[in-house]
């Protein structure tokens, strides 16, 4: 099973990257290859190909080869939760706030600052998602993102003890 650092890794690298290849508008592959062309050369190089190899094998969590009906409802969410004007296509300016959302969660999971992250900090950061996670389906949807919110604009983070409770 993968931890939760690889899993959380996995995702955070993925919202930077995978929304040119995932986008709503059909499935044709040559729809596809164009978003694969992250350049727009017009023309899918080796490296292009592999970055886009590599989002689809982070985004296939079961490691069948296929993008089931959850993983592909991740792939969307994630998108949507990447275009953040709407417009239906994620710029590189939305892959660079992505990117930088990352760095900031990575640097909130290594709680030492020592630009590691050891076991320690990973069973904290897994049970604080397990905790934010009320529903138990592997993803905060943005109701949970805004439950958390809530308590935490009541001065509790959303710990175990209040999602604990709250089951109860």
């Amino acid at each position: 099973m993968k931890s939760f650092y690889s899993v959380s890794v996995a995702v955070s690298l993925t919202l930077a990257c995978s929304a040119p290849l995932f986008a709503d508008s059909g499935s044709s592959g040559s729809t596809w290859m164009q978003r694969a062309d992250r350049n727009g050369d017009g023309v899918v190089s080796e490296e292009e190909r592999a970055k886009a190899k590599k989002i689809f094998d982070r985004l296939d969590r079961n490691g069948d080869g296929q993008l089931d009906e959850q993983e592909r409802k991740v792939a969307k969410e994630m998108k949507k939760r990447l275009d953040l004007n709407g417009d239906g296509h994620v710029d590189e300016q939305e892959r660079a706030q992505a990117k930088q959302k990352r760095d900031q969660f990575r640097a909130k999971v290594d709680a030492n600052g020592d630009g590691e992250i050891s076991e320690e900090e990973k069973r904290v950061a897994r049970d604080k998602w397990k905790s934010l996670d009320r529903n138990g389906d592997g993803v905060v949807g943005p109701e949970e993102r805004e439950h958390a919110r809530q308590l935490k604009g009541r001065g509790d983070a959303g710990g175990a003890n209040s999602a604990n409770a709250e089951k109860s």
